[in-house]
């Protein structure tokens, strides 16, 4: 899909303008993009990972909100510390949680999205030992965030 064409019905389109500046991208592993802050560029080392999959258009609230929870379960032992909590994110159904993660090494807090936009599932999470950085960081990716829908499918006879 070129970014210059119009969409078609069906199609969604999602970009992301992160700041190179300030992120590099240190691993992708088929849908998911990893980011680290730069040296420096943070008060604390913080992680970002976005994600992609081919949803249903019409996502049930709660089959979202149970498909962010079941994610959120994949990262180790899990503590939800808020959500799941319904917003809208560009007029998009989203389920947003705030975790905290125990196992290995320090805790970390995890700010967490998962955006039901089309036909398109986004999930962004950004991991940190320091909660605040972590929400200031999924701000960022959020703020950063340009989906684009060309609508249902016309109906086929």
């Amino acid at each position: 899909m070129n970014v210059n064409e119009p969409l078609k019905p069906g199609e969604t389109r999602v970009s992301l303008n992160w700041a190179s500046d300030k992120w590099v991208v240190s691993r992708r592993v088929g849908r998911t993009t990893i980011y680290n802050c730069r040296p420096l560029s943070c008060e604390y080392p913080v992680v970002v990972m976005r994600s992609m999959a081919t949803i249903s258009r019409d996502a049930n609230p709660k089959a979202l909100a149970r498909f962010a929870e079941n994610e959120a379960a994949l990262d180790g032992k899990v503590t939800i510390v808020s959500g799941p909590i319904s917003r809208k994110v560009d007029g998009f159904p989203a389920t947003f949680y705030s975790l905290r993660v125990t196992g290995s090494g320090a805790a970390k807090h995890v700010e967490r999205v998962v955006i039901a936009a089309g036909n398109s599932g986004i999930s962004l999470g950004a991991a940190s030992i320091n909660a605040g950085e972590a929400k200031r960081a999924l701000q960022e990716f959020l703020s950063k965030l340009t989906i684009e829908d060309g609508g249902p499918r016309a109906a086929s006879n």
